[in-house]
């Protein structure tokens, strides 16, 4: 605090000195930054990662692991050198940034206007969005519907069970972490040592997890009330009680096997204020369990105008964003023989999709709205998910124009209904019940993704471990899953939208324990798996059929199945 103070102390005083003030105004509002955000758990639950990702189980699909902040205090002060030129230029009022503090020297008239100007830019670019994150029992009657509006909410919540919910307060383009997670230690596996005359058990340990992480990054509008989000999130919930299985050597500790109902996506949507995101993950018990996912964004308080003279603020973060751009694969189906290793699940980075651009291509884009003669005063510049423009009202109005005619076009939703249904007879065709039913939200160009899958741990093989005089045999446990996978991308094709759909419904059942002699174990696995692709226009509630999926057991028969997908908006 001295050392601010004697630094305010040497700075040359405006003129008139008789009537200068000094006073220190915080922008810690405008300008507190935000730390980077641990993305959720990608793929499994069953192990725990490396908190920085290095395995590629946490892929950033939202770009939270980048610090940020809403506006730098050196960007405040050029704001308001824009809005005081002719004080700036006769000395008569001074500004300088120190952290989250502006050190002002001028007359009392002056500085009361540089309060009130901050106090406009605040009520702008921090206005309070409450993020509500719920996960709800699914019930007999799954939801059909992606976006929920403030009533439809309502109605919603008054009919489901609700597990859990966790709530945030952030601002626009900010994104928070709603966490509901139990850490459970358990002995995944054996090793063993092996030497002259001796053998020895090592145990192996790791945890899984109940619960789970969900990444929201909120945007507001221009002109209106609305809301965007994306979010990211990984779920799981244990099913039943954590199985022992011997691995069938003397001396060796016994495994614990736990089998989870394991979901993970990411997902996007314009709301109303109030409203929701809604996705649905159900199905046969086999392949998962029957969940809601909510993501709500509700403000109290009603967007802001600032009355600034000839600046204008607008969010643009909703579509400058570059999250959810990125592609990935589905996992792996087939199985694992010997020393080789499961396929891992890879993100590519693509260019960005319909309506997603640059800050910089935004700009251009508006330059070039607006013509050649915009005037001398005319600044445009982007921080912090706004975009801050000095020009004449006329002006102001045709980017604000240009800006929502923009979200009109790029910011649409479509919800995905993507479901495996049963026949009701072995080789029958009529329907006989849901195999599979996700149903979530997307925008337009960006990519949505959902897994819902039940996962377990399995012997996969058991090695023999000889010394002179000692020999033993040494398990291998690897994980299986069983479930269901969809990815997609859209793009609009008057009157219809062009889909690249990727999906996958892998089924079995998890194996019984087969003991070898003289000693081991083994749970040999059989799954059934069938990928579907789309590549194609498709016009609006018309089921897209992708044929036969897996051969799953239904009451004690093998029964045939299809896949379908259904878009709609």
């Amino acid at each position: 605090m001295l050392s601010v103070l004697l630094t305010a102390a040497l700075l040359p005083l405006p003129q008139s000195p008789e009537n200068t003030v000094f006073e220190t105004l915080s922008v810690q509002n405008l300008c507190a930054a935000h730390n980077p955000i641990t993305p959720p758990i990608w793929g499994s639950m069953l192990t725990y990662p490396s908190l920085e990702g290095d395995d590629g189980r946490r892929p950033d699909l939202l770009e939270v692991r980048n610090e940020g902040n809403l506006l730098q205090p050196d960007s405040i002060v050029d704001l308001l050198h824009h809005l005081h030129t002719a004080a700036f230029d006769d000395g008569s009022l001074r500004i300088e940034s120190r952290d989250a503090d502006l050190l002002v020297f001028g007359d009392t008239n002056t500085i009361t206007k540089v309060r009130e100007e901050l106090r406009e830019l605040g009520l702008v670019v921090t206005r309070p969005l409450q993020i509500e994150v719920a996960l709800w029992a699914a019930g007999s009657t799954p939801l059909a519907h992606g976006i929920l509006g403030p009533t439809e909410y309502a109605q919603f919540a008054e009919q489901h069970r609700m597990l859990w919910r966790s709530r945030a307060e952030t601002t626009n383009s900010r994104p928070v972490a709603l966490d509901q997670q139990r850490w459970t230690r358990y002995l995944r596996d054996v090793d063993v040592e092996v030497a002259q005359k001796a053998k020895i058990a090592n145990p192996v340990t790791d945890a899984f997890s109940e619960g789970g992480r969900v990444v929201v990054v909120p945007h507001t509008l221009a002109g209106g009330d609305d809301l965007v989000l994306y979010t990211q999130f990984g779920l799981a919930e244990r099913r039943g009680e954590v199985a022992h299985v011997a691995t069938g050597v003397p001396e060796q500790p016994d495994l614990e096997i736990p089998t989870l109902e394991t979901v993970y996506g990411a997902c996007s949507g314009h709301i109303k204020n109030g409203g929701a995101l809604a996705i649905t993950m159900t199905g046969a018990a086999g392949s998962g369990g029957n969940r809601i996912l909510t993501i709500r964004a509700t403000s109290k308080v009603p967007p802001a105008t600032a009355n600034l003279q000839g600046l204008g603020i607008y969010p643009i973060g909703a579509l400058c964003s570059q999250g959810l751009t990125q592609m990935l694969t589905p996992p792996d189906p087939y199985p694992v023989i010997g020393d080789r290793k499961p396929v891992a699940e890879e993100i590519t980075n693509e260019s960005p999709g319909y309506g997603a651009m640059t800050a910089d291509a935004l700009l251009y884009l508006l330059e070039s709205a607006l013509g050649p003669d915009v005037g001398e005063n005319f600044q445009m510049r982007e921080q912090g998910g706004f975009l801050f423009v000095f020009a004449e009202a006329t002006r102001l109005a045709r980017i604000e124009a240009v800006l929502r005619s923009l979200q009109e076009r790029c910011l649409r939703t479509v919800t995905i209904h993507h479901q495996g249904r049963l026949a009701a007879s072995p080789g029958g065709a009529e329907s006989g019940g849901i195999l599979h039913n996700l149903t979530f939200p997307t925008l337009i160009g960006r990519y949505g993704t959902l897994c819902r899958q039940l996962e377990t741990n399995i012997v996969r093989d058991c090695y023999s471990e000889i010394a002179q005089d000692a020999a033993t045999t040494n398990p291998e446990v690897a994980g299986l899953q069983f479930g269901n996978w969809v990815r997609v991308r859209t793009s609009p094709l008057d009157p219809l939208v062009h889909l690249d759909l990727q999906a996958q419904s892998a089924q079995g059942e998890i194996p019984a324990i087969r003991r070898l002699s003289p000693a081991g174990a083994l749970m040999p696995p059989s799954v059934a798996s069938t990928r579907a692709a789309h590549n194609g226009a498709i016009a609006n509630g018309r089921p897209i059929d992708h044929g036969d999926g897996p051969i799953v057991r239904n009451d004690g028969a093998l029964c045939r199945s299809d896949l379908v997908t259904i878009v709609t908006w």
